[in-house]
């Protein structure tokens, strides 16, 4: 894994180094010592980035960031912001500073947790929700509603949970939960018997898929950004453009309260519906029979409490520089968020740790071989992106006109964990660039080595081959859609964006 985070960022490494230095060849009629030229040494610093990054000063950044859950606007993700700021500026690079900005932001209430219940017909309580999740690895964690009629019972996957909810609200449900089913999270399959976390052995921490009590969150915002200040950054002497009714008038929060669940509590309530089966594409990985409802066998009813609220908090992203040589002012930009709506350590800090470990690694190599890039390197770790790609979208919402006249590329690092190759969103703009640069990057898997696959590109071009005649030779690359923070860079400014 450790070799692993090396590739990926030495991926990073000459996806930036090629963008910059660029390729120029020139003929030669006779052969005889050949002078150094542009390829010669864009191969020698290249060479040399790969030497300089530290695979155990990326555990090391990893751990730093992760101690801690750090949700969005609170004062445990101020201080990951400036942890940040102190690797950056150890790292060398310039002008570290944070950009704040004040945007509405949701919280439980912390003293009052969130619960579902079920009660039967005469109010007695048949079973209700843990107020918190339980800790699964005990020493790696130190740290409403009184309407009456129908809730929504929805199942996370294809679509936005935010779409889901909103569907809810506009066909009169009075409350929503949503659960992650086990096709999608625990796809080797769960049997209502054996839920416990104990019994399953495919589940963390044995295995990598949800276990039984785990929840998904996620942001149910249906817009990027601030909701109170569209397309303007949210700044205090800004003018919000809408207040929190009219936000929710216009469909961009919702009105009902919803709560995610386990799909151990999923099996609860399924178990007990009654209607007529689900189509059949709908059936989940529960061993029950899935219905529509509505209703319970024994008149159960179920109540959702939410005591969650909106608050104005002020969130920071966090930007260093490494000046360019030649063009200063034009800018190839690279970033990932640093918020987590728990600890972090895969979304999103896997790949924040690695960011910070490039910083501190282009820099040792511009003092030891006097090499510099031609452009403008910025470094951005985004605030919020959970809550909705705010800390990115108020960024190019202030930047736009800057953005668009002097960025030549955004580079997105999200959740870089993979370990067996490299995966890529990107426009076709850059299919070349970054099929070259693979090819560059020696295959660090020993299992690939030994099937002949000697680079990066080997791997790549065999677990993502292409489906269209297009483009011959170059690894399937998709187009980068939402959920990160290349989206507002891209269909906001324009900016040519890669999302690794």
């Amino acid at each position: 894994m450790i070799n692993i985070y090396g590739f990926i960022a030495v991926a990073i490494l000459l996806i930036i180094g090629v963008t910059l230095l660029g390729k120029h060849h020139s003929e030669r009629r006779h052969k005889v010592a050949r002078p150094l030229t542009i390829d010669d040494m864009h191969s020698r610093h290249s060479r040399h980035l790969i030497d300089a990054i530290d695979a155990e000063r990326i555990k090391q950044n990893l751990r730093a960031l992760t101690k801690h859950p750090h949700v969005a606007g609170t004062d445990a993700n101020k201080r990951v912001a400036e942890i940040i700021q102190q690797m950056w500026k150890e790292a060398g690079l310039e002008d570290v500073h944070t950009n704040p900005y004040e945007v509405l932001l949701s919280y439980p209430d912390y003293d009052n947790p969130n619960t579902v219940t079920m009660k039967d017909k005469s109010g007695s309580v048949l079973w209700k929700t843990s107020e918190f999740s339980p800790s699964i690895i005990k020493e790696e964690q130190s740290d409403p509603s009184t309407d009456i009629g129908k809730i929504a019972m929805m199942r996370y996957g294809n679509g936005f949970r935010g779409n889901k909810i909103s569907m809810a609200q506009r066909n009169g449900a009075i409350g929503a939960i949503l659960f992650s089913d086990p096709e999608e999270v625990a796809p080797t399959g769960v049997d209502p018997g054996k839920l416990s976390t104990s019994q399953n052995q495919t589940v963390y921490p044995h295995g990598f898929w949800m276990p039984n009590d785990g929840v998904q969150r996620g942001s149910i915002l249906k817009m990027d950004g601030d909701p109170l200040t569209p397309l303007y950054p949210a700044k205090p002497t800004i003018y919000k453009t809408r207040d929190i009714e009219k936000a929710k008038k216009d469909g961009i929060i919702p009105s009902i309260p919803a709560l995610p669940i386990s799909y151990t509590t999923a099996y609860k309530i399924i178990s007990r519906m009654t209607g007529r089966p689900v189509p059949k594409n709908w059936q989940g990985y529960i061993n029950v029979t899935y219905k529509t409802g509505p209703g319970f066998s024994n008149d159960e009813k179920i109540t959702i409490d939410v005591h969650s609220s909106l608050e104005l908090k002020t969130i920071r992203n966090v930007i260093g520089y490494i000046r360019g040589r030649d063009e200063p002012d034009r800018y190839v930009l690279v970033g990932n968020h640093f918020d987590a709506w728990v600890y972090g350590s895969i979304d999103p800090n896997s790949g924040t740790a690695i960011l910070s470990e490039l910083a501190r690694a282009m820099v040792q190599t511009m003092n030891e071989t006097g090499w510099k890039p031609a452009r403008s390197i910025v470094f951005n770790a985004w605030d919020s992106e959970e809550y909705g790609l705010i800390g990115s979208t108020e960024f190019v919402e202030e930047f736009d006109e800057i953005l668009r006249q002097r960025a030549v590329v955004y580079i997105n690092m999200d959740c870089l964990h993979m370990n067996h190759t490299i995966g890529v969103r990107t426009t076709p703009e850059l299919y070349q660039i970054i099929t070259e640069t693979t090819k560059t990057i020696p295959n660090f898997s020993e299992k690939e080595r030994k099937a002949g696959r000697m680079s990066l590109y080997d791997t790549f071009i065999k677990t993502s081959p292409r489906n269209d005649s297009l483009f011959p030779n170059i690894p399937q690359m998709d187009t980068p859609g939402g959920g990160s923070d290349h989206k507002p860079f891209l269909t906001y400014s324009g900016t040519f964006s890669n999302h690794l």
